[in-house]
């Protein structure tokens, strides 16, 4: 594996921190611009994450365990 030279592995290092705390700060900019509409939207958005769990939880886990189940098939076999 190659690594990246020192600018451009800050930037890719800054590009995944934010998209990983996107989740987290796409609800705390809706609260901050929007009080009241933000109020409703996610009481719809955790009404719907309560509707579908069961959904959401078996389609990433089914992902995660493909996924390493291929890589441990791969890291045996190869």
């Amino acid at each position: 594996m190659t690594a990246l030279p020192g600018a451009h592995s800050a930037v890719a290092y800054l590009v995944f921190i934010l998209g990983a705390q996107s989740l987290v700060l796409l609800p705390l900019g809706l609260k901050s611009l929007a009080p009241r509409q933000s109020a409703h939207l996610l009481e719809v958005a955790t009404l719907w994450l309560e509707r579908n769990n069961q959904v959401i939880v078996s389609v990433v886990s089914s992902v995660f365990g493909t996924f390493f189940l291929f890589k441990g098939i791969t890291g045996l076999l190869g």
